[in-house]
């Protein structure tokens, strides 16, 4: 067997089963070198004295308190192509344009019903008549007497 030295970090990371020396299995233990095995038992025997300490409880508002922690440390989301069509002077002056258009023609309206006009497209506005059906051509001896 060959001499392998191990450090107290290599055994304590075996003892947590994070890993073993010189890639041998946790069963191996006992292939340990007499010092090594030594060493680990003094680490194992103070790490098991060690209580793992208890979560704490997480209350409802814990997801907000971490993203106000961080928030300040992510990069600014760039804005997209499209948002510049939608700023406040903008949509302002398109709400304006609308109620102009708007006035216009509600203006048009107004003054052709004041000057008795009436507004040429109204005639499309009309149903169509409707025709009536010829009778049919009498024969002459269908006639009823």
């Amino acid at each position: 067997m060959s001499a392998t030295h191990y450090s107290e970090d290599d055994l304590t990371l075996y003892y947590y089963g994070e890993g073993a020396p010189a890639g041998r299995d946790r069963a191996a233990s006992r292939e340990l070198p007499r010092r090594a095995r030594a060493v680990y038992r003094d680490i194992s025997g103070t790490l098991a004295m060690i209580a793992a300490p208890e979560a704490p409880e997480r209350g409802d508002q814990y997801g907000l308190e971490v993203w106000q922690r961080i928030r300040h440390q992510l990069p600014e989301r760039p804005e997209p192509w499209w948002a510049g069509f939608f700023r406040r002077d903008r949509l302002v002056f398109a709400a304006a344009a609308a109620m102009l258009v708007l006035v216009a023609f509600v203006a048009r309206a107004r003054v052709a019903a004041a000057a008795g006009q009436r507004p040429r497209d109204r005639r499309h506005c009309r149903p169509p008549r409707r025709r009536r059906a010829a009778a049919p051509p009498e024969t002459p001896g269908s006639a009823s007497s």
